[in-house]
């Protein structure tokens, strides 16, 4: 079982992004890249994701995320950028960072990895800096050559969210297909 605590981004940035993957299916194909295009439904910021979580986590996570939200006031974040991660040399993936907003946001997830260490949860807790994953690159050797790809995307702006709560995500394969299915959403109650 996967647990993924995300922002769910506005609609016109999900709109861009999806524009940005349309962009790229030609590039891509021309370079012999076989991407997996994260759906529209599906584009959000991933703040932490705990992919082996032991099911009895659950319930106490979600607790300490009821009393987190009530100290943290709604705030602002800007999807910028595209990337490879984890590296250009080490392609696996192609995914959108963020910029403006990024102090309320590391102040939140500081406050996230404490209730995660209180939990116990300190290992594999994925990703480090929060991530909107565009697409999953396959391969079946070495990452694919894709020096220069992304540079024209590096500097775009895809637009702003406002964030005003999280929601908790539980993922589990079953017969070869990812079932993914919304356990909690987490209001945010703070002043400004």
């Amino acid at each position: 079982m996967r647990l993924s605590l995300c922002i769910d981004l506005a609609i016109p940035v999900v709109e861009r992004l999806v524009l940005l993957q349309e962009d790229l299916e030609e590039p891509f194909h021309h370079l012999g890249i076989d991407a997996a295009w994260t759906p529209a439904e599906r584009l959000r910021f991933g703040l932490r994701i705990l992919p082996n979580a032991d099911p009895s986590i659950e319930l106490r996570l979600r607790e300490s995320l009821r009393a987190m939200v009530t100290a943290i006031a709604p705030f602002s974040v800007e999807t910028f950028g595209a990337r490879f991660a984890p590296s250009e040399a080490q392609a696996q993936y192609v995914v959108a960072g963020h910029r403006e907003g990024a102090d309320a946001l590391s102040g939140c997830l500081r406050q996230v990895d404490a209730a995660l260490e209180t939990l116990g949860v300190t290992q594999d807790v994925r990703p480090k800096d929060p991530l909107v994953a565009v697409a999953r690159l396959r391969t079946e050797r070495e990452a694919p050559i894709v020096s220069g790809v992304l540079r024209p995307y590096s500097e775009t702006v895809f637009g702003t969210t406002r964030v005003e709560e999280w929601v908790l995500y539980r993922s589990e394969v079953s017969r070869g297909k990812e079932q993914v299915r919304q356990i909690e959403r987490f209001r945010l109650q703070g002043r400004v």
